[in-house]
């Protein structure tokens, strides 16, 4: 899944159509010199609806248009016609969007499909001079105009959810752990740092259940800067998850361990601190690479830091605890 060109959040002014003009009309022909008034109605302003559509995932289509009107209603015409309603205005966008009114700040959370939500309103039509006909006014020189349709500022952001993240600092192993969970096969894996610059969409299936996955590209110092083309700017892909892996190598300097911990931590904070409030399992890979008692010795340090997180030693080149982190996955899922 390629992200790095597409809009996620954009702002937009909507100005729904002016309501067409009531006219001044009397009805002539040759054998009728004085006839009554004809002047018809005005048609309504077109309103402007946001319609989800599962078709699309971003922005991209109105990346170009910061002003977006509907049509105006027509004018009334003689013979006591109404003028032609405007053509309602439908603009397309993704499922899961929050719409904020900017000025009233009011938002809304759209997360189904085909739904359809009148955003401004068309004008009023106005109103053409047969409708001030009286038994005392006989030939009616008023009429209306048509009303101003709404006009609005809004801004549009696609909210991601997943069942699952992925994040680690760079080699830990997060593309091989992802493709062994999932059914993805075609990955680029090789053994350099930031093989993962752009984020991955996968799906686990373990036992009944099917479960969305996201894995994300390597947080290092300073990804929080905005310098950093990497950026954490894809940390919004994981803080609506139900779960976080969190990927680390072991080394044999068990100090390295926890300072990978601490600089991810440290960024994840830069960017939402409420992260870390989503339950985290802590995923120690290459475990093939290191003895035994290195191993319990890293157990122990964990314990000693009451570090609480679920803690998982696997090997994805090995096969070694890859089931048993499949079971604990749809066991909390199961259970929440």
């Amino acid at each position: 899944m390629n992200n790095n060109n597409n809009i996620y959040k954009i702002k937009i002014k909507l100005i729904s159509g002016k309501g067409g003009d009531g006219i001044i009309s009397f009805y002539r022909n040759k054998y009728i010199n004085k006839g009554g008034p004809d002047g018809g109605n005005g048609g309504k302003g077109a309103n402007i609806y946001l319609e989800t559509n599962s078709n699309i995932d971003s922005f991209n289509h109105l990346k170009n248009k910061k002003v977006i009107k509907s049509e105006n209603g027509k004018n009334g015409k003689k013979n006591n016609c109404t003028g032609k309603n405007g053509k309602n205005l439908y603009i397309k966008i993704p499922i899961n969007t929050k719409i904020t009114i900017l000025k009233k700040k009011k938002k809304y959370l759209i997360k189904k499909n085909n739904i359809k939500i009148l955003i401004t309103k068309g004008g009023k039509p106005g109103i053409g001079n047969n409708k001030f006909k009286s038994s005392i006014n006989r030939t009616p020189l008023q009429y209306t105009k048509g009303k101003k349709g709404e006009k609005l500022n809004i801004k549009l952001e696609k909210i991601f959810f997943y069942d699952i993240g992925l994040i680690g600092s760079p080699n830990c192993g997060k593309s091989s752990i992802f493709k062994k969970l999932t059914s993805i096969k075609k990955i680029k894996i090789k053994n350099y740092p930031f093989t993962t610059l752009d984020i991955q969409i996968g799906i686990i299936r373990i036992k009944k259940k099917k479960l969305s996955i996201v894995d994300t590209p390597a947080i290092v110092k300073g990804s929080h800067k905005k310098k950093n083309k990497l950026s954490i700017k894809f940390l919004k892909y994981i803080k609506n998850c139900k779960l976080i892996l969190h990927i680390l190598e072991i080394n044999k300097k068990i100090k390295y361990i926890f300072k990978n911990i601490d600089i991810i931590k440290k960024e994840i904070f830069k960017y939402d601190k409420n992260i870390y409030k989503i339950k985290q399992f802590l995923i120690l890979n290459k475990k093939d690479l290191i003895n035994i008692k290195i191993i319990k010795n890293i157990k122990n340090i964990f314990i000693k830091k009451k570090i609480r997180n679920k803690i998982f030693f696997i090997s994805t080149k090995k096969n070694l605890g890859i089931n048993k982190l499949n079971n604990k996955i749809y066991k909390y899922f199961n259970n929440n």
